[in-house]
């Protein structure tokens, strides 16, 4: 007869059967990682099957939890950082075990500390983190040796930019490094962490290595035929990631935004016109974005498929459709991804030398922006350059309302708004040129795909302008949607 463990949950018990035995005598005295190499090595059926290493882990980060505490004086210690103890959400961890040196691992704690306080989001403290792990392993190497903080002046940097220029990474991520490299030495030197940094320890401009130039990145048209197909859509196993798909396609949102857009997210002008509300992540603000009525009407099925499973109501429109009582976490980005990798197999979606396709959310959002500029739509916005790029949403109050607040007030002020290369970068469309103006209408040809087309309409010059829309329910919304760089 097999041994077991017993493992208790809120809901029931839930026996693991394990053979042989593990030498761990209690859950913590193993890390996860020992733990998935015990079950890969010696249990029958796989977790991805039966979900018992996923309970496992589960109960293994409580205890630990309870264990260790929560909050910064129990966390700042440690040399990996679990983000769920000091209630931010996002990336699960943070490592500092890969910096060798203590001295720099301590400012490098104090450097992270200080951007999550500031409000820098978990993705972008990560990336700061790994860019003073990569320069705390080239100052450990043994042609440089620098054993302590008072070493590292502009002659060491400049070794490091040129180590850096041979690392097979792309441009854009080697520029990063310098970035983050950049502001840890101007925090350390500002906020006086260790006044042994030298002067000359800092990075400029002609530091960063020239971007590159490249090709637009959206899909070709002879691919979104295929996936915009509703015969295609109808492929979709769960209705709920139908409707995410459509959303990406037609809206342009990032992904990471769309799987959190609110149960309640549609609201209407006072002409009745729907858009979608949504919180802009990367930019930390609400925005809105219009849809047409076949997104309106999905997005009331969806609701009413929510309510026929949780009476009460749940935070959002798209919740994980496993391991989720409550509803009240939603549907992961990484879910989503394996979901479309699966869709595609099933459509056979195919480019046009007949290759198999595999594409990435993020690709529909260059997609639509790459269509709104060659509609004209937006033909003044700039998505050549790497710290100039934006991704228009289709904003129709700003096309029929050339009066609102801030908006630009003729065809060459549109475009960047805010300090170009930064996370400022936003776009406003406005009339263009004289008594005409374009929007943006979708709507079904004759082959059922969904195609942007242009839609010419004359206003009188001396017709005074309409009044802003007033959007209902929308918590002081801006009337325009932005959306930034990708």
């Amino acid at each position: 007869m097999r041994p077991a463990y017993w493992l208790v949950s809120a809901a029931s018990p839930v026996t693991i059967p394990t053979l042989p035995r593990p030498a761990a005598a209690a859950v913590l005295d193993w890390s996860p990682e020992q733990w998935s190499e015990f079950f890969d090595a010696h249990h029958a059926a796989r977790h991805g099957q039966n979900g018992q290493l996923a309970f496992l882990r589960y109960a293994h980060g409580r205890l630990e939890d309870l264990q260790s505490g929560s909050g910064w004086e129990a966390e700042f210690p440690r040399d990996v950082w679990e983000l769920r103890r000091l209630g931010i959400e996002g990336r699960k961890r943070l490592r500092f075990d890969g910096i060798p040196q203590p001295w720099l691992r301590q400012l490098a704690k104090r450097f992270a500390r200080w951007r999550l306080s500031i409000g820098r989001s978990p993705i972008q403290t990560y990336v700061d983190v790994q860019a003073v792990t990569r320069l705390a392993r080239f100052l450990d190497s043994p042609p440089v040796s620098v054993s302590a903080l008072v070493g590292v002046d502009r002659a060491v940097l400049e070794r490091y930019l040129a180590d850096l220029a041979t690392d097979p990474r792309a441009v854009r991520s080697r520029s990063r490094d310098i970035s983050s490299l950049g502001a840890f030495l101007d925090a350390v030197r500002r906020h006086q962490w260790d006044r042994s940094l030298p002067a000359s320890a800092s990075f400029y401009p002609d530091d960063f290595p020239k971007p590159e130039k490249r090709l637009p990145r959206g899909l070709a048209e002879h691919v979104m035929a295929q996936v915009e197909q509703p015969a295609n859509l109808d492929r979709w196993n769960d209705p709920g990631s139908r409707l995410l798909t459509v959303i990406l396609m037609r809206c342009g949102l990032r992904v990471g935004d769309a799987v959190k857009v609110a149960f309640d997210c549609v609201v209407r002008d006072e002409d009745g016109a729907p858009y979608l509300r949504y919180d802009n992540r990367k930019m930390k603000r609400e925005a809105l974005v219009p849809v047409d009525e076949e997104v309106e009407q999905g997005i009331t099925a969806q609701q009413q498929r929510i309510l026929a499973r949780w009476p009460g109501g749940i935070p959002g429109l798209f919740p994980a459709p496993k391991m989720n009582p409550d509803g009240r976490r939603p549907l992961s980005t990484h879910s989503y991804r394996g979901q479309l990798r699966d869709w595609l197999d099933r459509c056979d979606i195919r480019d046009e030398h007949g290759r198999p396709v595999r594409l990435t959310p993020h690709q529909w959002r260059h997609t639509f922006g790459t269509r709104l500029k060659m509609s004209r739509i937006a033909f003044d916005a700039s998505f050549g350059t790497s710290r100039e790029h934006a991704l228009p949403a289709a904003q129709r109050a700003a096309l029929r309302y050339p009066g609102l607040p801030g908006a630009p007030r003729s065809h060459d002020d549109l475009g960047l708004h805010g300090p170009p290369g930064t996370d400022a970068t936003m776009m406003r469309l406005i009339p263009l040129r004289g008594v005409h103006h374009r929007c943006a209408c979708w709507h079904r040809d004759a082959s059922g795909s969904s195609r942007l087309h242009r839609v010419h309409h004359r206003r009188s010059r001396r017709a005074a302008p309409r009044p802003a829309p007033q959007l209902r329910g929308t918590r002081q919304a801006s009337a325009s949607s932005a959306t930034s760089r990708a």
